[in-house]
């Protein structure tokens, strides 16, 4: 009887990990957009236009930039920035890991950092731009970053 419910349990949990494992690899291959190039360095900024920090709040967000497509760059490093719409970089990632199938991931803070000393990002447009150490970009994309929504008037009238 107890081998019955050791087996049992270990089938589950072959399972559970199985389904896992295929769901985790089924993410990780889906290309960012369906309608992203097929050739090419490309970058998707999902969530698009995503909300300004709200400065109220004390926690951190982020917008999650994903590539595809850097294949001639797989299992090295590049070198990413955001700038603003005068090309002055707000941002920079000195080591942007690319995965062995040629992608990867960016995380963009749009709060405060008070490791940096950088406010949060006004609302607005803005270029990510991913190149070789020393070199011109070889992908970009634009960054909208929207108004906070204004906060509705009290209806009461006051005190």
């Amino acid at each position: 009887m107890r081998r019955l419910v050791l087996l049992v349990a270990l089938t589950v949990l072959v399972a559970a990990a199985s389904a896992a494992y295929a769901q985790e690899e089924a993410d990780s291959t889906a290309p960012p957009e369906a309608d992203a190039p097929a050739e090419g360095p490309s970058l998707v900024a999902r969530q698009q236009p995503t909300e300004a920090c709200d400065p109220s709040v004390s926690r951190l967000r982020y917008l999650e930039v994903r590539g595809a497509g850097f294949d001639g760059w797989a299992l090295q490093r590049l070198t990413s920035s955001l700038v603003d719409v005068d090309g002055t970089a707000l941002m920079s990632w000195g080591s942007v890991w690319v995965s062995p199938d040629g992608r990867l991931t960016l995380e963009v803070n749009l709060c405060a950092d008070p490791f940096s000393g950088r406010d949060a990002l006004a609302p607005g447009t803005y270029a990510l731009l991913v190149s070789p150490r020393d070199g011109e970009p070889i992908a970009s994309t634009s960054l909208e970053i929207a108004p906070l929504p204004e906060a509705p008037e009290d209806a009461s009238g006051g005190a």
